[in-house]
């Protein structure tokens, strides 16, 4: 993390810096993280991915969406409403 974000560079906060998993993804890191998971497996799921501050990370996530859009894999399901009894 003290390089940064493997992008644009920034490094000033920590806190402001994510995990992309590019692939492969089996769990989240700050999940694990609260969840008290095996520091070992935390690390092996770590090397799995690059450092992005949240800008760049936002950035990734919505060239994906655009992309399943596009080739029409995007479904669109909204948030159940819940009915008053």
């Amino acid at each position: 993390m003290l390089k940064g974000c493997s992008i644009c560079g920034y490094n000033k906060c920590a806190r402001a810096l994510d995990f992309h998993h590019p692939n492969d993804k089996e769990f989240d890191i700050s999940r694990a993280v609260l969840n008290h998971t095996n520091i070992d497996k935390i690390k092996k799921e770590m090397e799995k991915c690059i450092i992005v501050c949240k800008n760049c990370h936002t950035e990734i996530h919505s060239k994906e969406e655009n992309l399943i859009i596009k080739e029409g894999r995007y479904k669109y399901e909204s948030f159940p409403i819940k009915k008053s009894a």
